[in-house]
């Protein structure tokens, strides 16, 4: 009787490994048998290593190969593999490192974890879906209107422009209300904190979710039917089919990944959403330069949200009509100091927005016209309440310095201001309100970071922040931000710098709902000032883009 040919599968192991050596062969035992996408156990070097089959064959190896010791049931499916194989390609990444993304540590030995994870999944269904159907009442034209012309863009995202502020829970329950019940809704968001206090019904998913939990969402996300609310990782669970994808904040750098495999998510959403049949809704008030531009070019289905939750009125303030101050520094505008005074009159709060931290920008030698520099990357050192100097660049510090490094003289004097000067500028001329300052030196120092309560933001009557500030806060009573340190934003040197700094002050403006951004500068003329003030952003993006063709800058070019 004829000897049955032997079987075999092209394993990817758990393990960092040259690209050229990303599978290994083993054989598989009949009364054992393995599909494409299943976790198993095999034997490598004197170690049993986890992997996934990617191939079954029946080619017969030219050298021994071991067999394949064990077998778990988790099983990739087809759109988790073709996901895995786009990364490779689009990312230049091994099938490892793309694998890597869609696996937690627990799946790869889920028979051990087995009943642990169950237990966890027991506990998280019974809160699935809590209140939406009250959420999604208002929103639910809005929802149809978005899944509607998905129908005729296929593979495209329907661009949502946020021209007032939106009431994002009530959006995602109204479109979760739209979906089939087997049908997830994932939504993705900026950063971890966006996640935990994302006011809607939902399983939390992000990189501060310990291993077992994220274990267990990744088995309950296996049976369909919830909404996820997660950071960029949340695009790799295991969706049975997932009904709508939202990237809210589209704009955020925070989607990119720094590390190998470098991916973009809005762009993984898109195909994501390509093998699902589900659309693609991006949400920003303030679109990437490069989402603007393929938006027009490829006619992206978009509309705009202009809703009763009226956004911020900018005021703009031309520094050069002030009068100099006697050290030479105007930190505000007088109309500005009229402004704070007249909603602390009226109990509103007050947003005083500067995205520098510390005392001073720098030291500057009053004998040579040099600043004090980092001795490791260059850039000036930033002076701090405590005298001492710090790079915010490398996190190189030191204690305090009398002399200049160049030539020694005693004349330092400070230079500029940053959020721990204006503290002190606000306890000065408005002692009696209570001023909190938000930036990431006071989660630093223990006693400042308790003070960090929602009650103390509720309670402060002047906030002093960085971009801090763009953490998700819940501030009702804000009706006033000014932008001390706008020029400066634009003044960084990388391409990017404007389209940040418009996105940022966008911020701002919806922020103070109802209320008035004041922007301090001495450019008022500028186009994204201009653009801001007027609510057509149209404008900006043209120019700006008139300029980048010029350049051959993204997205005319590439730019590494």
């Amino acid at each position: 009787m004829p000897q049955k040919a032997k079987i075999y599968a092209e394993v990817v192991l758990h393990r960092r490994v040259p690209k050229s050596l990303s599978r290994f062969t083993y054989e598989i035992d009949p009364k054992d048998p393995v599909v494409v996408g299943q976790i198993v156990h095999v034997p490598f070097k004197a170690e049993l290593l986890p992997g996934v089959v990617f191939e079954i064959h029946r080619r017969s190896p030219r050298y021994e190969v071991r067999g394949i010791e064990r077998v778990e049931p988790v099983v990739l499916d087809k759109r988790q593999l073709a996901l895995i194989a786009w990364l490779e390609k689009k990312y230049s990444c091994s099938t490892a490192q793309a694998l890597e993304l869609c696996l937690s540590e627990k799946i790869w030995e889920f028979t051990k974890w087995k009943e642990r994870l169950e237990e966890v999944i027991k506990k998280k269904q019974p809160t699935r879906q809590k209140e939406a159907n009250t959420l999604a009442e208002p929103y639910k034209k809005r929802a149809q209107l978005l899944l509607e012309k998905k129908t005729a863009a296929r593979n495209k995202p329907h661009l949502l422009l946020e021209k007032t502020p939106l009431d994002r829970a009530a959006l995602y329950a109204a479109l979760r209300s739209q979906l089939k019940k087997d049908e997830s809704l994932l939504v993705l968001v900026p950063e971890q904190a966006h996640a935990e206090l994302a006011q809607a019904p939902g399983l939390i998913f992000h990189s501060g979710v310990g291993e077992r939990e994220r274990g267990a969402l990744w088995g309950l996300v296996r049976h369909g039917g919830e909404t996820i609310i997660g950071t960029r990782a949340a695009l790799f669970l295991p969706y049975k089919k997932i009904g709508a994808i939202i990237v809210d904040q589209e704009q955020s750098e925070s989607y990119q990944e720094l590390r190998a495999p470098r991916y973009y998510a809005p762009d993984v959403a898109l195909k994501l959403g390509e093998l699902h049949d589900a659309p693609v809704i991006f949400i920003t008030n303030a679109p990437s330069v490069e989402t603007w531009y393929k938006a027009r070019q490829e006619s992206w289905p978009a509309s705009s949200w202009n809703e009763p939750m009226r956004a911020g009125e900018v005021q703009l303030i031309d520094m050069h009509n002030e009068l100099p101050a006697p050290n030479g520094i105007r930190i505000f505008a007088q109309e500005s100091l009229n402004a704070i005074a007249r909603s602390l009159a009226l109990k509103e709060q007050v947003l005083v927005f500067a995205n520098r931290r510390g005392q001073a920008s720098a030291l500057f030698c009053k004998e040579c016209s040099s600043v004090v520099r980092c001795p490791t990357c260059l850039t000036p050192l930033t002076l701090h309440r405590d005298h001492s100097l710090k790079c915010h660049h490398c996190g190189y510090a030191e204690i305090s310095r009398s002399t200049c490094p160049q030539c020694g003289d005693t004349r330092l004097i400070p230079l500029g201001f940053g959020t721990q000067k204006l503290e002190d500028e606000m306890n000065k001329i408005f002692a009696q309100a209570k001023t909190l300052r938000l930036d990431t030196e006071s989660l630093k120092n223990p006693e400042e970071k308790a003070e960090l309560t929602p009650q103390a933001l509720a309670e402060a009557d002047i906030l002093v922040s960085t971009a801090f500030i763009n953490k998700p806060f819940y501030l009702p009573r804000l009706k006033l931000s000014i932008a001390l340190l706008a020029d400066m934003m634009l003044n960084i040197p990388h391409f990017r710098a404007g389209e940040q700094a418009l996105q940022q002050l966008r911020h701002l403006q919806h922020l103070t709902q109802g209320g008035e951004l004041i922007i301090q500068s001495y450019l008022p003329d500028n186009v994204i000032y201009q653009s801001l003030k007027s609510g057509e952003l149209t404008r900006y993006y043209k120019e700006e883009l008139r300029v980048r063709k010029e350049l051959e800058l993204p997205p005319y070019g590439q730019y590494s």
